[in-house]
């Protein structure tokens, strides 16, 4: 007789349905992987993170007066996100000389209200 506890069989469960679910995918996934190696890595994929798409500004919400950056889209504002320069924003803070196009990838933080 087998002495196979709840919790082996539950492990034992997830295991199967992990492989069923990635064994399925892992030709699917490997080729993405590839894709992404032979890209160019200074081309950003997200527009919004390009240097010319992006405004910093400072939020007036409170007496914080948080930085922030602004990201646009045809000439409209469509996300808020913390300044990297900011001290308040970042943990740990970016360097002042960092440039802005090595910049525009890194989002800080802001509160809700800042967001609002």
């Amino acid at each position: 007789m087998m002495n196979v506890s709840r919790r082996d069989l539950f492990k034992a469960g997830a295991l199967a349905g992990t492989g069923a679910l990635l064994g399925g995918a892992g030709p699917r996934l490997l080729t993405l992987a590839a894709q992404r190696v032979t890209q160019d890595p200074g081309a950003a994929a997200y527009a919004l993170a390009q240097p010319e798409n992006i405004l910093y500004g400072v939020c007036l919400q409170c007496n914080t007066q948080c930085t922030v950056k602004v990201k646009s889209q045809d000439g409209v504002l469509v996300k808020i996100d913390g300044s990297a320069y900011s001290p308040m924003n970042m943990q740990p803070h970016l360097a002042y000389g960092t440039p802005p196009g090595a910049a525009a990838s890194v989002d800080g933080s802001i509160c809700s209200k800042g967001q609002a």
